[in-house]
């Protein structure tokens, strides 16, 4: 018996470019809400959830995808107490009320990383806390699969969207999780739109995401434990705005904000306790969050969205909820991602203009024939201005023609 799903995904950018991809065909057959960005730490992904718990928990599925940005860089640059992070993220997980798919996006060279010690440590988490897992890891995608060295292209993104959706047409999960609950957290996120002590939030919207956010004209003073972090943050820098954005927090830490759209990124810098948080007004050459280069000129704006803090004093107390764990096996996967996505074979220049002067030399004789060869041409070369313009002549004549 088919049955349709309402799914959760919260990801990052393998899930951003699902928007033409997977979620998309996943949409085809199931209802799907996504949370997803870019480049975020995979607290991004837990304010998500979070915020959204109750929404979460009310849906068949969550889809979640984190541990690539983690794995490549954040782990990395935070150290070793990142995994113990990323156990009371999972933790967490396995309270929820809901069941949950760890979706593994494949790296195309992930036998040659020094960090791969970190995928191995999350399945090992997906394991221990009983969530279900898709290790895309494990199935043998072909080079031209991918965009670049951590993402699928679309096609195969939607071919994976096609595949999961067709197994998840029949019920899996045999109970509902319950009996998960979370009464007490280390990690506390203060959403700056709801803070007292900020100015009239503002929203943005754009096709991946809708989000508040506060536009810091003054400095605003947290009141928080001693033995409270803040490990990370989130920030808007929309299209269009001229001039850069950045930080100060107690006077003694400066940061740039770098990139343009929503980010959630770590602080690697420690500080405890209270915050005065002011916005940088005036020229300045400062280093961004996380070391991603620097910015330089007219600081004129700043636009946060959130907090995370991290108390070393407080214990977790949770409870997993009672789940159905599922093996996730799509053995068709890479034969439809191969009729979607097939190898293009790459021509020398040669080849191309062989091509190209072919049907120059049959355009008056066999329009037809040579309208193919020229199309074969701008497709192995797809910027050249003088196939570009003969395909299209070819075409309109060919219009004219029938």
């Amino acid at each position: 018996m088919l049955s349709t799903m309402k799914i959760i995904v919260v990801g990052t950018s393998n899930s951003v470019i699902g928007i033409e991809g997977f979620l998309q065909s996943l949409r085809l057959q199931h209802e799907v809400v996504q949370f997803s960005s870019g480049r975020t730490p995979f607290f991004c992904s837990l304010k998500t959830i979070i915020n959204n718990k109750e929404l979460i928990e009310s849906c068949d599925l969550l889809i979640l995808d984190h541990y690539i940005n983690d794995m490549n860089f954040y782990r990395l640059k935070y150290g070793k107490e990142y995994d113990k992070l990323c156990d009371l993220f999972y933790k967490y997980l396995s309270s929820l009320n809901v069941d949950i798919l760890n979706l593994l996006f494949p790296i195309k060279d992930i036998e040659l990383r020094s960090t791969k010690p970190f995928y191995k440590w999350v399945k090992k988490l997906t394991f221990k806390y009983k969530l279900s897992c898709l290790d895309l890891n494990e199935y043998k995608f072909l080079p031209h699969h991918f965009k670049d060295q951590i993402h699928l292209n679309s096609n195969v993104s939607y071919a994976l969207g096609i595949v999961l959706g067709n197994y998840l047409n029949f019920p899996l999960f045999n109970i509902k999780p319950h009996g998960g609950f979370c009464s007490s957290m280390p990690i506390t996120i203060i959403n700056l739109p709801d803070y007292d002590h900020v100015n009239e939030s503002s929203s943005y919207e754009n096709r991946l995401i809708n989000i508040k956010y506060v536009d810091l004209n003054k400095s605003i003073t947290l009141k928080r434990k001693n033995s409270d972090r803040l490990i990370s943050l989130g920030y808007l820098k929309p299209k269009g705005i001229k001039g850069m954005s950045g930080i100060a927090i107690n006077e003694n830490y400066c940061y740039g904000f770098s990139d343009t759209g929503y980010f959630h990124e770590m602080i690697d810098s420690p500080i405890y306790g209270s915050l005065n948080i002011s916005p940088l007004f005036g020229n300045y050459d400062i280093k961004n969050l996380m070391g991603r280069g620097r910015s330089k000129g007219d600081f004129c704006y700043c636009y946060l969205t959130e907090l995370v803090f991290y108390d070393v004093n407080v214990e977790m107390f949770y409870r997993s909820a009672k789940r159905n764990v599922i093996n996730f096996n799509l053995p068709n996967l890479i034969e439809v991602s191969e009729r979607l996505s097939p190898k293009i074979l790459k021509l020398t220049d040669k080849t191309i203009e062989k091509l190209r002067d072919t049907a120059l030399s049959l355009e008056n004789k066999d329009l037809a024939v040579a309208e193919q060869l020229m199309q074969l041409a701008h497709i192995a070369r797809p910027l050249g201005p003088v196939i570009k313009t003969k395909l299209d002549q070819y075409r309109e004549r060919l219009k004219i023609k029938n």
